[in-house]
């Protein structure tokens, strides 16, 4: 992979996480949170399968312990994390929940080298691809206001950027 497309790749992902915020509270206007994240996590299952079964082959066979294992996994990981996601975001604004996750310092690696971010990290490092993390509250400000109508306000920006000088006072040598 050339640095070029790491960084495309980088800026994609990026931008498919900003858009959970403002398009996750445009859903909650339809739907509940339960609700919004069973939908979520039944359209993205196949989805996930189908690029870990081209990235890695057939599965390995599983044990019906297994398959409980992955339940509680599921329920407790996804469908769980997302809901209350969904139930904080029902009570705030997509910028608020932007800058607020932006500021929690949280890396999961779901799909590993699989993930178009940590591929991105193994071509141009963690610390250039960390900026990309950092652009998030931007962006969800800017979609906010593009597909929500969201007023934008100073205090938006001024939280972003304390939590991008945040990071970058943790990160310092």
């Amino acid at each position: 992979m050339t640095p070029t497309r790491a960084y495309g790749l980088l800026l994609l992902v990026t931008l498919m996480w900003a858009g959970n915020f403002p398009l996750g509270k445009l859903a909650l206007l339809e739907l509940g949170p339960l609700t919004l994240s069973a939908a979520r996590a039944a359209l993205a299952a196949p989805v996930l399968v189908l690029i870990a079964r081209l990235a890695h082959g057939p599965f390995p066979a599983f044990t019906r312990r297994d398959h409980w294992t992955f339940v509680v996994i599921s329920l407790t990981g996804l469908v769980g994390n997302t809901t209350v996601w969904y139930w904080g975001l029902r009570h705030t604004s997509p910028v608020n929940a932007g800058i607020l996750g932006a500021s929690a310092p949280v890396i999961v690696a779901l799909a590993g080298a699989a993930c178009w971010y940590y591929q991105g990290i193994r071509v141009v490092g963690a610390g250039r691809a960390a900026v990309f993390m950092n652009l998030i509250p931007f962006i969800v400000i800017g979609l906010s206001w593009l597909i929500l109508g969201e007023p934008i306000r100073w205090y938006h920006f001024v939280g972003a950027t304390v939590a991008i000088g945040g990071v970058a006072l943790a990160t310092a040598r």
